[in-house]
């Protein structure tokens, strides 16, 4: 049965994660994605073996995961709406890996390319517009990206569900306070930005070029946030940092 969900770019996006910087992650769940506190879980090693390259995975990824209206979410997220967020992304990380490998999806033919590449493209078009409506309607990028990927979640499987929201719960535990509470700081000092910048949109075109923009390059403060990161590492005489991660597009599969 086809998934509706979001495209996440998407799934994927926007979230302003605190996550401890390359180097410093322990075992590599592919790319981090837009989870507080963490990435998502790589494959076994066979079914490594029958995942595509980066750039066509992207377009898979893009093409098997719809857009749906985004639930309604707040910045900072409460302790049971952030756990849900981390099972949703993972979980419907693990939906396309499965599908797939498990229908052995290919883009081996100019046909087959030209079919997946039209319908990711489809997908983008309806996200920027899902995103725009909850910009005008007084979300950030950030709350429309997450309300899309809860709202997405649950028209996964009920197992996939289940499986998720586990290991989620134990994900979510087992995150120190500390690094918690950092979290939700970065995330709330991002939101505001965006608020910010919001104000200053005053028709639906600047609201689609600003929507656009976040999911091609990321937020535009990102990078600043991760410079002023870094600065304040290296001025207390250490290299740990919290890494904002933008979320600007679906995550890569895991190498």
């Amino acid at each position: 049965m086809r998934l509706l969900a979001s495209s996440l770019l998407l799934a994927l996006a926007a979230f302003v994660a605190a996550q401890p910087p390359p180097g410093q992650r322990g075992p590599p769940p592919g790319r981090g994605g837009p989870l507080p506190g963490g990435g998502r879980p790589a494959p076994a090693n066979e079914d490594r073996e029958k995942l595509p390259d980066r750039k066509t995975y992207k377009t898979f990824f893009e093409a098997l995961v719809e857009p749906v209206a985004p639930e309604p979410v707040v910045i900072p997220l409460e302790d049971e709406v952030e756990m849900q967020f981390i099972a949703a992304t993972s979980g419907i990380q693990k939906w396309v890996q499965d599908k797939i490998s498990l229908e052995g999806l290919n883009m081996k033919t100019d046909e087959q390319k030209q079919k997946w590449e039209a319908k990711a493209a489809e997908n983008k078009a309806k996200a920027v517009e899902l995103h725009v409506e909850a910009v005008k309607n007084g979300a950030t990028f950030q709350e429309a990206h997450i309300g899309m990927a809860l709202a997405q979640f649950k028209l996964l499987p009920e197992g996939a569900q289940e499986e998720a929201l586990e290991k989620a719960r134990e994900k979510f535990k087992g995150r120190p306070e500390g690094r918690r509470e950092r979290t939700r700081e970065h995330a709330s000092e991002a939101n505001h930005m965006e608020k910010v910048q919001i104000e200053q949109l005053t028709t639906d075109e600047e609201r689609k070029a600003w929507v656009e923009e976040i999911m091609q390059n990321g937020p535009p403060h990102a990078k600043k946030m991760r410079e002023e990161r870094k600065k304040e590492a290296k001025a207390k005489g250490g290299t740990q940092y919290q890494q904002v991660n933008t979320g600007a597009a679906p995550p890569p599969p895991p190498q």
